[in-house]
């Protein structure tokens, strides 16, 4: 009886949503992230989400607070809204759900710290329930969740992104000889440093070439294209973040020294923010 009410709500769920902008459970439910952060959404019934969000804040190039935040957001056809718990009544965040992407927006009352803010467009890393840090909802919703549960089976989620989350990026990655330091920046945008060695032997001795490199790279999906301050037109590097590993090719002149590359598959020894010496 109780799946049998389950699946005519699953079936209300998708018929709405094919007669109008309305989202289904399964295109909302999940994780949403950029390179900056992640939005946890789950549908709790028709008209309301539970969401819980943090992302990082940039200014000038410079990673800077946390924008944190946790709710009940009410959504109507494809748009869901609320104001964090805690936060300034004026606080008001907008989620749309287009047909791939979570773009965010939000007034400017949130008061997550200087330079904080979740303004962006987010596409899905996951369609597995989140899991929250604030606790629990109310019972008086598990009917209902259950009953979204079986719309998502219903209307499976055909979207197979390959976006990447701020944590799966950032740190310090390396191979035996090459190293490279990242932080999400935001607006799609990492910070880098590449520090390279290429050891030789000669008469005298052992030696080594050395080269490095640092900028700001465009991340788009899981794949993000760098090219060194000062390097050459024809350098290109792509960072392929991939199975928790780093995959990076090099094309081009890109100013190291004599054999030395940044290609090479990168394992990471530290989630830390890394120490960057160009700051």
């Amino acid at each position: 009886m109780v799946w049998a009410l389950c699946l005519t709500a699953a079936s209300v769920v998708t018929i709405r949503a094919a007669n109008d902008t309305g989202a289904t459970a399964a295109q909302v439910n999940g994780t949403w992230a950029t390179p900056a952060g992640e939005f946890k959404i789950w549908a709790l019934d028709h008209h309301h989400l539970r969401v819980e969000f943090s992302v990082a804040a940039e200014h000038k190039g410079e990673a800077g607070p946390m924008a944190n935040g946790h709710g009940i957001a009410t959504i109507q056809g494809n748009i869901a809204s609320f104001t964090p718990e805690g936060a300034d009544a004026d606080c008001r965040i907008t989620l749309k759900f287009n047909r791939h992407n979570l773009v965010v927006t939000q007034t400017d009352k949130c008061n997550f710290g200087k330079y904080a803010n979740v303004d962006g467009t987010y596409k899905k890393v996951s369609t597995s329930k989140p899991i929250f840090r604030f606790g629990t909802m109310r019972r008086t919703w598990k009917f209902w969740a259950l009953c979204l549960a079986a719309s998502s089976i219903v209307t499976v989620c055909a979207d197979s992104d390959k976006s990447v989350t701020a944590a799966q990026v950032n740190g310090t990655w390396k191979t035996k000889h090459s190293e490279f330091k990242i932080w999400a920046l935001g607006q799609l945008r990492l910070q880098i440093e590449f520090s390279g060695v290429y050891e030789y032997k000669t008469p005298q001795g052992p030696s080594a070439n050395e080269g490095e490199g640092s900028g700001v790279a465009t991340i788009e999906g899981d794949t993000a294209i760098f090219k060194p301050e000062g390097a050459e037109e024809e350098c290109r590097i792509t960072l392929k973040f991939t199975g928790g590993k780093l995959v990076v090719t090099q094309t081009g002149i890109c100013g190291f020294g004599h054999n030395v590359t940044a290609a090479g598959t990168y394992q990471k020894v530290s989630a830390k923010k890394p120490k960057f010496e160009s700051n």
